[in-house]
């Protein structure tokens, strides 16, 4: 017998049955994990019928409701402190007066409105700001009001004391209403350094309670009392502020 030797490669293996029993364990596996086929998944998050029609109704209903409620926050009455000029002997004041704004107002505009117009007759307590000057609207967002005033207001002829009450009374004023936190005050809808030349308000201002002075009874008053403010009705004569 005569043998033949080979000096090439060996052959190789067949694969057939190791790439069946591949496919094989595959499909166990698929079969094992319960995985859903796509469509079967998308069809799974789709809401029924009669959820997104109640969805529908709910929506329809809290936009009702909050319509209702931005009503009665614009027609209700509410009292509000406005802060004038008082003079002592020694320094010049800001004093709180309450006054109760009609309805049908949007309130931080009616009250500017109420503070340009002035103190009450008979008050002994001055104006802080020109009566000419107009309220062209107030907005607010994050907390910061912006004021805007048209440009009467720089006819304010005062010194530093003068101007920093005036910015006092704007903040003050507004800082009463709620979400209402500074004051950006605008002049023609745009930032101003200074109303009048001596105080900064190119940034939103805060509330001054260092220069309000709270009426004594018997008394001037002293800075930082504790004495309760006069309430009147505002305007005494118009049913309405334009």
């Amino acid at each position: 017998m005569t043998v033949h030797l080979h000096d090439g490669p060996p052959a190789r293996p067949r694969r057939a049955p190791a790439i069946f029993l591949a496919i094989i364990l595959l499909a166990s596996l698929t079969g094992l994990c319960g995985c859903p086929k796509p469509t079967a998944q998308r069809q799974a998050v789709q809401p029924p019928a009669s959820s997104t029609v109640s969805l529908r109704a709910e929506v329809k209903r809290l936009k009702e409701e909050n319509r209702v409620l931005r009503q009665k926050g614009t027609s209700a009455q509410i009292s509000v402190a406005l802060y004038f000029m008082t003079q002592t002997p020694a320094e010049m004041f800001l004093q709180p007066v309450v006054v109760t704004l009609p309805a049908g107002q949007k309130q931080p505009d009616a009250a500017l409105r109420a503070l340009i117009a002035g103190p009450p007759a008979g008050s002994p307590l001055k104006p802080v700001l020109p009566k000419t000057t107009k309220v062209l609207g107030v907005t607010t967002q994050s907390g910061v009001a912006r004021a805007n005033f048209s440009s009467e207001i720089k006819t304010l002829n005062v010194g530093s004391r003068g101007e920093a009450l005036a910015v006092a009374a704007i903040a003050n004023t507004l800082i009463k209403f709620p979400d209402i936190e500074r004051v950006q005050i605008l002049i023609d809808g745009s930032r101003t350094e200074t109303l009048a030349g001596h105080v900064d308000i190119s940034q939103p201002v805060a509330r001054n309670d260092t220069v309000v002075m709270l009426p004594a009874a018997g008394t001037a008053g002293t800075a930082g009392g504790t004495a309760k403010a006069p309430t009147v009705r505002w305007p005494a004569s118009t049913p309405s502020i334009t």
